[in-house]
């Protein structure tokens, strides 16, 4: 039986699996005379017992990094490598069978291929039970089809890249995932791929998103608001009840718990314009308020129906709404150094007591750190005397 999956590893995928210095090492080894010896088994296991007395065992349907070696190695090991590479030597290319024009590396095929039993298998059902928690929540991933110049199947997901780097085989894939979280998200690229097969068949590269509806919290939060819409459509904002206000409160809390940070803004400025014509104030304009109403219902329906855009692109779901000052890189003159946490909304020239220093210097106590700077500058000192 000949391991067409070991045949199917180039050097990159060796490379992705291990790293560059074991591939060079035991490439290095390779071209020397103490090689190990090979001997395949009936079940197609692979066996190669080194001088040194070490002994790797590359069962099939088991990670190169998993499989039985008696060096000890917690992850990857140089026997490892040096045995696949020892194998490929041996029954690679070149025979003129079948198998090896099945190790081709360039092949048009789908990780969607496998159904959740080859799944379970392959991750344990453990596991599967997490990216099931996951996929109900919903995800945005890129499926990269294979193609000529890169026939490795990939999934970008939003927190890790997966690779599959044999066809028709689980066992032997990369991703940087942290260790513990690598076969779930594995589990999630399988079920984009699935996705982007349903809905675009062809195509290089595919945007999909899984469950993007599905969350209950999402739903009702939309429900909730789009009822406001409507009530205010129909009743008009002259007809508009005092309870409104509260009404508007509770859906906006809705969708914020949700995440909805588009339809939640939407939500705030309408509660503005509502306010607005209620107080005769000036800044309440007809047009704005009905775009307002117009973007709640286009954006639901664009999330329901599916466009080219994931759902949680249309509903701002990967939103923050707030960015730490420090990721800014606000600077200021070099004349008038002030204290690294500084907000223009925060800091005032009389939020710091003097300390008697000729030079003014003061220190923030609204600020985290300890650095002294010279604050107030020398302009605002001239602006405000009284804080002398």
């Amino acid at each position: 039986m000949k391991r067409v999956d070991l045949l199917a590893l180039s050097r990159d995928a060796l490379v992705a699996l291990a790293n560059r210095g074991l591939v060079k090492r035991a490439e290095r080894a390779l071209s020397s005379d103490a090689l190990p010896s090979l001997e395949v088994e009936a079940d197609g296991t692979v066996v190669a017992s080194f001088d040194d007395g070490v002994t790797t065992r590359l069962e099939h349907d088991v990670p190169l990094a998993e499989a039985p070696c008696s060096c000890g190695a917690h992850a990857m090991c140089r026997h490892r490598v040096l045995s696949v590479m020892m194998y490929q030597r041996a029954h690679g290319a070149g025979e003129g069978d079948d198998d090896a024009a099945t190790a081709s590396p360039w092949e048009r095929w789908s990780p969607g291929e496998f159904d959740d039993e080859a799944l379970a298998a392959r991750i344990g059902e453990r596991a599967l039970r997490r990216a099931r928690a996951l996929r109900s929540k919903g995800y945005v991933a890129v499926v990269r089809r294979p193609t000529e110049d890169d026939p490795t199947p990939t999934v970008e997901l939003a927190t890790c890249t997966v690779r599959f780097l044999v066809p028709h085989e689980l066992s032997h894939t990369q991703t940087d995932a942290r260790e513990h979280d690598e076969l779930v998200f594995l589990a999630c690229a399988v079920w984009a791929f699935r996705r982007a097969d349903e809905l675009t068949p062809s195509g290089d590269r595919v945007d999909v998103e899984i469950n993007a509806l599905a969350n209950d919290e999402v739903t009702d939060a939309l429900a909730s608001t789009l009822a406001l819409a409507a009530e205010l459509l129909l009743e008009g904002v002259v007809h508009t009840r005092g309870s409104r206000a509260a009404q508007a409160a509770r859906a906006r809390r809705d969708l914020e718990a949700a995440r909805l940070v588009w339809p939640g803004l939407a939500l705030r400025d309408l509660e503005e314009q509502l306010v607005a014509y209620r107080e005769r104030r000036a800044n309440h304009d007809p047009e704005e308020l009905a775009d307002l109403l117009l973007e709640l219902f286009a954006r639901e329906r664009a999330a329901r129906l599916g466009t080219a855009m994931p759902a949680r692109r249309v509903l701002g779901q990967d939103e923050a709404l707030t960015t730490e000052l420090k990721h800014l890189g606000l600077r200021t003159t070099r004349d008038e150094p002030t204290c690294s946490s500084w907000t223009p909304r925060r800091a005032h020239p009389w939020c710091c007591a003097r300390t008697g220093s000729s030079r003014r210097t003061r220190r923030c106590p609204m600020s985290p750190c300890s650095r002294v700077d010279s604050w107030p500058p020398a302009r605002l000192w001239r602006r405000w005397p009284s804080v002398a």
